[in-house]
This record gives C-alpha cells, sequence and structure tokens, in this order.
C-alpha cells in the first residue's frame, strides 16, 4: 500500500480546508477491506516525510458513514448489480462533503440523481430500481 501510493498521493495545500483529505479518503477507501488500513495510511505519511501530519490523522476518528444497505432498500432498491454501485456513489459523495453530509442530504439529494445517472448510462438497470423511478420514464 505504501509503495503503490507513494507517489499518487500527497498533502494538499496548507491553505485547504482539509491538508489531509486525500489521506482521509484512501483510508475510507482502503478500511472496507483491510481493519489495518489506518496503520498503514498513518506509515505512508511517515515515509513521506509528513510526521506532524502522520500524527493527526492517528488521532483522527474515523466517521461513520451515515447509509446502510438496509437503507437503500427501504427505498425500494432491490438488491443486485446496482446496489453496490450506488452505495459506492453516495460513499463518493459524502467524501466530497468532508463527510459532513447527512443520510437524509445523501438519500433525498444525492441518491435521485444516482439513480437517473444509472438508467441514463445503462437502461437494462431499471429492474431493481424504484417503481417511482421507472413511472419518471
Amino acid at each position: 500500500m505504501i509503495i503503490a501510493n507513494r507517489d499518487t498521493i500527497s498533502i494538499l495545500d496548507s491553505s485547504s480546508i482539509d491538508p489531509l483529505k486525500p489521506y482521509k479518503d484512501l483510508l475510507l477507501d482502503l478500511i472496507i477491506n483491510d481493519p489495518n488500513a489506518k496503520e498503514r495510511v498513518v506509515e505512508l505519511l511517515k515515509y513521506q516525510h509528513y510526521l506532524a501530519e502522520a500524527e493527526q490523522l492517528s488521532e483522527w476518528t474515523l466517521p461513520r458513514f451515515p447509509v446502510s444497505g438496509v437503507t437503500i432498500a427501504s427505498k425500494g432498491i432491490k438488491q443486485g448489480p446496482t446496489f453496490k454501485i450506488i452505495l459506492n456513489e453516495l460513499r463518493e459523495a459524502w467524501k466530497k462533503s468532508h463527510f459532513q453530509a447527512t443520510e437524509d442530504q445523501l438519500i433525498n439529494e444525492i441518491l435521485p440523481d444516482v439513480l437517473e445517472h444509472l438508467t441514463d448510462t445503462n437502461p437494462s438497470t431499471s429492474s431493481s430500481l424504484p417503481k417511482k423511478l421507472k413511472e419518471k420514464e
């Protein structure tokens, strides 16, 4: 992980809202499959000689992604190939919001756009989408 990311990720300029954002994003992407991801990303910062930032990241509490599969299913979206795509798109929007978007915002503001984009790019996915969306087409 360190070698793979040593040249592709670096501290944003200090005038950024959160100079550690690229590392936090990487951590959230990796933590799904690697419970030791935080230690690995901290080591990446140390490798890049960002010792103070490594300490900051090690003290940072990982926020909880506010949307669950149950929430998505409650909106009438069936388990299937598009389910993971939808969750990933919502997670990306949450990361772009600096982890501030709430479940309500993600479901009510972002989800409709994600669903619309899915049906625009792949009409065959409409069978797994809610009836309300199909009626709009």
